[in-house]
């Protein structure tokens, strides 16, 4: 009886770990997705200046970066 409980209880955190890698998986997607949407406005001229001025995306953007 110890055995299969010790078998469930080993399968346990393999589970979460794929659960937490699928998570951070659909994470970078999002993470992507709006990087690329904020390059896609930003070429039009107008909303390129204009976010380039806000200093809510710029922080947000290096903070992605690392910066």
């Amino acid at each position: 009886m110890q055995l299969s409980e010790e078998s469930s209880d080993s399968s346990r955190p393999s589970d979460t770990a794929g659960a937490r890698q699928q998570q951070q998986s659909k994470l970078e997607d999002i993470l992507i997705k709006m990087i690329r949407l904020i390059a896609n406005v930003s070429i039009s001229a107008d909303i390129g200046q204009q976010l380039a001025s806000t200093d809510s995306i710029v922080e947000l953007l290096l903070n992605i970066i690392g910066m």
